[in-house]
């Protein structure tokens, strides 16, 4: 979807990010969420969105920073994109709350996603 609806990186892309998207938001955003959802589940999921992809920025940062294509400017490379995600994950970890807020209004269990699949 990236590289065919963005442009961005075209196929030679996609392992990178699936790295970033898939693996690296996914996770460092559910481990933040579970590290704070018994305090609030609410702002669990605002910060889980927001650092997750600011952690999928900095990871595609490292790997654009030391490419040649970049003349090896990690560091400028860095605080442009993380900078530019952090502002972008505000509204992602907005748009999480609301979708699981939406998803219970619909009478979607966690628990039935979690264990026996979505079926329609």
């Amino acid at each position: 979807m990236q590289a065919f609806v963005f442009g961005d990186g075209g196929m030679l892309a996609v392992g990178a990010n699936v790295w970033n998207m898939a693996i690296v938001e996914a996770y460092v955003g559910y481990g933040v969420y579970r590290l704070l959802a018994p305090r609030s589940e609410s702002l669990a999921m605002v910060v889980g969105g927001w650092v997750g992809i600011a952690a999928a920025a900095a990871s595609a940062s490292v790997q654009m920073g030391l490419s040649p294509a970049f003349g090896g400017e990690l560091l400028a490379v860095m605080t442009v994109m993380v900078a530019g995600h952090a502002a972008l994950g505000v509204g992602e970890g907005v748009l999480t709350l609301v979708g699981v807020r939406l998803l219970n209004r619909a009478g979607v269990e966690r628990e039935t996603v979690l264990t026996g699949g979505v079926r329609a």
